[in-house]
């Protein structure tokens, strides 16, 4: 994550409209993210986060206000936080790159407590519901599944 504060509101808007769809172009040069970046603009900031974890998206949404939209890869709709999570996590497991991971299929679910129904031994989970997704991926050849809360900040794979 990168945040670029300016001495004004009027200097912050001179660099965020020189921003183009994609966020490749940033001041006419152009910029090379790990990801497809999301850029927020509130007040004297600019914040960009060029990772794929939800739960990191849904904050900074939650505290700067929407994203500035771009042009995102060609899907047929977009993934919700969880699913991106669940991406990132299947390729730090596997360490396939994000683009090897390919989504098979996701599902909203209801988890019977807090470690998502797969505890560890020795664990003690909340006993309460817990809405999330359960995540079918692809990583280089190999299933992997993952059960994740509604906005990916807990993951645990099957």
């Amino acid at each position: 994550m990168q945040v670029y504060e300016y001495s004004s509101v009027v200097e912050r808007r001179r660099v965020s409209d020189t921003i183009r769809a994609g966020g490749y172009r940033v001041n006419g040069e152009p910029v090379d993210w790990p990801a497809r970046p999301n850029i927020w603009v509130t007040g004297r900031l600019i914040v960009v986060y060029s990772g794929v974890d939800g739960g990191t998206v849904l904050l900074l949404s939650g505290l700067l206000g929407d994203a500035l939209t771009f042009e995102a890869p060609a899907v047929d709709e977009p993934y919700p936080p969880a699913v991106l999570a669940a991406i990132a996590a299947a390729a730090e497991a596997t360490g396939a790159s994000l683009q090897e991971i390919q989504v098979i299929e996701y599902e909203f679910q209801e988890w019977p407590d807090s470690c998502l129904g797969l505890p560890g031994p020795d664990e003690i989970c909340a006993e309460a519901p817990v809405l999330g997704w359960l995540v079918r991926l692809n990583a280089g050849g190999d299933p992997i599944v993952f059960r994740l809360d509604e906005v990916g900040a807990e993951h645990r794979q099957e």
